[in-house]
């Protein structure tokens, strides 16, 4: 039997065969991803051969199911939709990872790659970002791919267009040209120029969130989830009567046509109050922005958002409070509503501003 040097002889020549194999293998390799991939693989085997341990990592397949579990109850369900879509495009372009930890940086950045192509704004871009970081930091165990993705950068948020609103008269003339030519554009045009509801919560209000006995409205908006307190106007109260006294007993939205269009296509209510605008003789111009290079869709000037602004202006000009108004619309901060809706123009400042100097400001000094 071979015995001390010999043993040793052949043991080391083993192990140089072994290595020079492993050498080639790594030579071959088309790219870092593929040794990254092949290094998990061996820690993987070797922590169960020896430990028991099993890290199979986390399945792309219930990547969905986690994220929603982990993030339902902190955001809105319009939020929520976004995410999983998010999430669901990703699992599916890199489905032949099979997990989470087989995934590699060149998927990822293949990924990104294909978002970008789509030519979406920064924002946009960046929620993608976000998404990619949180999913690989939560649910990720191991693998060089989990920082790779921590160090991925955002781009800078320089490209939000705000859109115009309408001034008072503008919203009279919709009003007027609507009920006679467009019956269910007026019907949303009163809701939307009087509570400042976005256009899903204005399709899917429910009569169940209309208090004529205490003339409220009392719902949560599907984008942030946030609980919502408005009083009608007059107009408003008008319309809500008319439209409750055309209701039928199985009706359980305030607009059921508006309802069901906006769930099988809510583009066709867009362009319905477009061609309202046309018809007062807007130019493209002042009702979408033009197409920016290499974007794919032209952004919204004026539409059913600018309803939002309108109100806005419109009820801080009638006396409404900053802070009253953050409760009406349901904005989480004082700030969001300086920063997306609030527009002060000449009349507004004169109004609120200039015309109510004090009385050691209203008199030249001689």
């Amino acid at each position: 039997m071979p015995q001390g040097d010999e043993l040793f002889q052949a043991s080391k020549a083993k192990a140089l065969k072994l290595l020079e194999e492993r050498k080639k293998m790594i030579e071959n390799m088309a790219s870092k991803d593929e040794y990254n991939k092949l290094q998990a693989q061996v820690a993987i085997g070797l922590l169960k051969k020896k430990y028991g341990v099993s890290l199979e990592g986390c399945s792309l397949r219930s990547l969905e199911g986690k994220v929603e579990t982990l993030i339902k109850n902190k955001c809105g369900p319009e939020h929520l939709k976004n995410v999983l879509t998010i999430v669901r495009q990703f699992v599916q372009y890199v489905s032949s990872a099979k997990t989470l930890e087989a995934v590699t940086e060149k998927q990822i950045q293949s990924y990104l790659d294909a978002v970008d192509a789509r030519h979406p704004a920064n924002r946009t871009y960046n929620e993608h970002i976000r998404q990619l970081k949180r999913i690989f930091r939560e649910f990720c165990s191991f693998g060089s791919v989990k920082d790779f993705v921590a160090k991925l950068s955002k781009r800078v948020e320089n490209d939000a267009q705000p859109r115009e609103i309408f001034t008072s008269e503008e919203i009279e003339q919709i009003l007027d040209l609507s009920k006679e030519v467009d019956p269910l554009i007026y019907s949303m045009a009163v809701i939307a120029s009087c509570t400042g509801l976005r256009l899903k919560d204005i399709c899917l209000l429910k009569w169940e969130s209309v208090n004529f006995r205490r003339n409220l409205i009392t719902l949560t908006t599907h984008k942030t989830g946030g609980d919502v307190i408005l009083g009608m106007w007059p107009l408003l109260q008008e319309e809500l009567n008319r439209l409750q006294g055309l209701a039928k007993k199985k009706d359980i939205y305030v607009l059921p046509d508006a309802a069901k269009i906006y769930m099988t296509n809510a583009d066709h209510l867009i362009d319905r109050l477009r061609k309202i605008l046309y018809a007062l003789r807007y130019g493209k111009n002042e009702i979408m922005l033009p197409t920016r290079q290499k974007r794919i869709h032209s952004a919204s000037l004026r539409g059913w958002h600018s309803f939002r602004g309108s109100f806005v202006v419109a009820a801080l000009r009638s006396g409404v409070s900053i802070e009253v108004l953050q409760k009406v619309l349901g904005a989480k901060t004082v700030e969001v509503l300086y920063r997306h809706y609030i527009h002060i123009d000449d009349q507004f400042m004169q109004n609120s501003f200039t015309n109510k100097a004090p009385d050691f400001a209203k008199k030249e000094r001689t």
